[in-house]
């Protein structure tokens, strides 16, 4: 595996640092409690574009697709089923502060572009192989 670029992992713990202090400036009644969740998993994506592991997109989205899953299923669960483990107060910062629409769009947007890269990677694969063959079929029938 290659290792990222300086400037791209200056810039991942730039984009994390940015999001972690958001998080404790942003109120939950604000209309931009939305950023520092975009921020921290979006700080992924120059990692991601400079690893030659193309998959990374695709695990990464289907992931955070999950996760913004999980925090839809969780803001529709009863009360009552939380009473007995005392996590109400969980269910109540998941919900203010972890919108589940940014882990899903951001998750939706990382697999569609994982798709794109691992599709166009195998399709350039598959055509230097092709042309490979074709040249040595060419070159042993003279």
């Amino acid at each position: 595996m290659k290792a990222p670029s300086k400037k791209l992992s200056i810039l991942t713990i730039v984009t994390w640092i940015v999001s972690f202090i958001l998080s404790f400036y942003v109120p939950p009644t604000s209309p931009f409690i939305w950023l520092p969740d975009t921020l921290l998993l979006l700080g992924f994506w120059p990692l991601f574009f400079a690893m030659r592991m193309r998959f990374f997109w695709l695990v990464f989205g289907i992931c955070n697709m999950f996760i913004g899953f999980v925090l839809y299923v969780a803001v529709f669960f009863p009360e009552k089923a939380l009473e007995p483990y005392h996590m109400e107060a969980m269910k109540a910062h998941m919900n203010l502060y972890h919108p589940y629409w940014a882990w899903f769009l951001v998750g939706l947007v990382s697999f569609i572009v994982g798709l794109v890269i691992c599709t166009s990677s195998l399709s350039i694969w598959l055509f230097g192989k092709i042309k490979n063959c074709q040249k040595t079929d060419s070159t042993s029938v003279d």
